[in-house]
This record gives structure tokens, sequence and C-alpha cells, in this order.
């Protein structure tokens, strides 16, 4: 089901601005006396086709629900996905050699799921993909803790994450699990390879059926009592140790 969410946050309202201006609707600020801000910001929003609306502070926290929109509002249709087969289509174009995927397996906290977008997009990944059900889906909260991210990356949804995981592996792609027990440190793994990295939910971890479908399932050292991350957190230190592979192998080349 589709339908229209909340942004709030400059950084986050222009990316959909530029990005994807025909998905964006309304948009709301406080006045300011900084006029070389306004004019840099009015001409990205005139390039969307909207007009700014200038509300009070009490106003705009009323529309966002929440005070955390840091002076401007944009009201904007959920961002398009691709499907899995499509991505599997792109993954065959030759300038693709190398995909870094992110997959999410029933990651149900808004917060969490947003985070992961966002390390995804920072890093470079080429998609994350995530299930229709027993999943966080795109919402106001996930856009927020995104920052971003939902106007960078391809998403991609799926009915069975098992079968996508199935469907990437024919065509090459390293399936790497991450769980508290895994049988190997991630120092210990070549993510300089098609890579799909792959976390799990924030009180069961990955179901075992993912964890039998990975080439590999591996743990992060711990050197505390605390003997695990929250799964964003843990997404951040292996995608990150990938992109920390990745060009060392490129700087060598």
């Amino acid at each position: 089901m589709r339908g229209d969410i909340l942004v709030g946050g400059w950084h986050s309202v222009a990316m959909a601005l530029k990005r994807n201006p025909h998905l964006c609707k309304e948009i709301w600020l406080l006045p300011t006396d900084n006029k070389s801000s306004f004019i840099e910001r009015e001409a990205v929003i005139a390039t969307a086709g909207l007009r700014p609306q200038f509300v009070e502070r009490k106003t705009l926290t009323k529309i966002y629900d929440g005070d955390d929109h840091h002076g401007v509002v944009l009201k904007r249709a959920l961002p398009n996905l691709t499907s899995l087969k499509e991505f599997l289509n792109h993954l065959g174009d030759k300038k693709r050699k190398n995909p870094l995927i992110l997959v999410l397996d029933r990651i149900q906290d808004p917060g969490n799921f947003g985070a992961c977008l966002r390390v995804a997009a920072c890093a470079g990944a080429d998609a994350v993909i995530y299930p229709n059900n027993n999943s966080a889906q795109i919402t106001s909260t996930v856009a927020q803790a995104a920052s971003g991210a939902l106007d960078v990356l391809k998403l991609v949804r799926v009915p069975n994450v098992a079968n996508a995981l199935r469907e990437l592996s024919k065509v090459g792609v390293w399936l790497i699990g991450s769980a508290e027990e895994g049988d190997r440190c991630l120092y210990d793994v070549d993510f300089s390879l098609p890579s799909a990295i792959i976390v799990g939910n924030e009180g069961s971890g990955i179901r075992e059926l993912t964890r039998n479908l990975c080439d590999s399932v591996v743990s992060l050292p711990s050197g505390g009592i605390l003997s695990s991350l929250n799964v964003s957190n843990a997404a951040t230190v292996l995608i990150y140790e990938a992109l920390r592979q990745r060009i060392s192998e490129s700087e060598m080349s």
C-alpha cells in the first residue's frame, strides 16, 4: 500500500527535493532572518515546483507530530521500490562487477531500520533488501533515521528473504550472515568479493533458514562484559569493514 509520509530536517528534505521532486507534495518552514540561507533553500524548493508555507513553530510541531523537525517539514510520497528481478538485471551490468548489498532479516524497530538504511547509503551499498512482512516498512520515523537515504538507495522489498538470498547466490553473490555465535570473525572474511551482508531481528537475530543459506556466518569481536551490539551498530561495523577492504584492494591495484 502506498501513501504519503512526512520528512523533517533540511538534509533529508533537500535530498528528496533534488533527487525525487515528483514525489514531493507540500513543504512547511519556520520564518527565518537568515536571508542567504533562505534564498538557497528557496531555489531548491522552487526546482521541485513547490511553494513554501511559513508557519509558527507550534504549528510545524503539530504537523510533524514532534519537535525534531529542525524547522522544515516535507510531505512526500513513499520512495519508489526496485523489484528483485530488476535489481538482479542491474547486477548483470558489467559496470557492477562487485556489488555490496545489505539484507535486513526482520528488523522491526523503525529507528534501527532507518539507521541501517543510512549506513548502507553512506557506505555506497548497491541496495538494501528487506521483507514484506514481519519487518519495519517505510514511515516518517524511518525517514527521520535514514537522513536522506530513501532517495539514494535501491530499496528492494521481497516476499521471501530466503528466496531472495538463493537468487543472489545464483548470480555469484557471497552471503555473509551476522550472529553473536558466528563461526568466523568478520576480519577473517573477504568482503572484497560480491557480498550480501545479512543482519537479523533485534531479539532473535537471523533465522535458522537464513543462516543455513549463508556462505559464512561472522561474529563481531567483543572486549567487554556486553557481548553484542545494537543491530544498526553491528551493520555499521560490518559494512564499513567491507568498504575498508574494498578501498584497500582498489589502492593496491
